[in-house]
């Protein structure tokens, strides 16, 4: 993405900055496709597409498994610990983007 790409990106804008204004941007964005979807599905109703004047949307069940309960099954294989059945750890960065808290003059 170039700098001209970021709305209102200047480049003497400090990178953390930056980063905070483009994550603002994708919360913004995301809660524009959620109302967006939302509106689409309800205008379906129980038909499989709707088309706009250059994309159709489409729509299709999926399903994915649950998630695991560890204390079940650590109940059911009477065990106290299921760290022997994990697999390795891995190791990644975090970055967090916080305001800068200012002196008071």
């Amino acid at each position: 993405m170039t700098d001209k790409a970021m709305p209102g990106n200047s480049r003497n804008r400090h990178p953390v900055d930056q980063l905070a204004d483009v994550r603002a941007e994708i919360k913004r964005l995301t809660a524009v496709e959620d109302d967006l979807k939302a509106k689409i599905t309800k205008e379906m109703g129980t038909r499989d597409s709707l088309g706009g004047d250059q994309f159709i949307a489409s729509q299709a069940l999926q399903e994915r498994k649950g998630g695991l309960d560890e204390a079940r099954i650590a109940a059911a294989l009477r065990l106290d610990n299921l760290d022997a059945y994990r697999k390795p750890k891995s190791t990644f960065v975090v970055l967090k983007v916080e305001p800068r808290v200012m002196a008071v003059a």
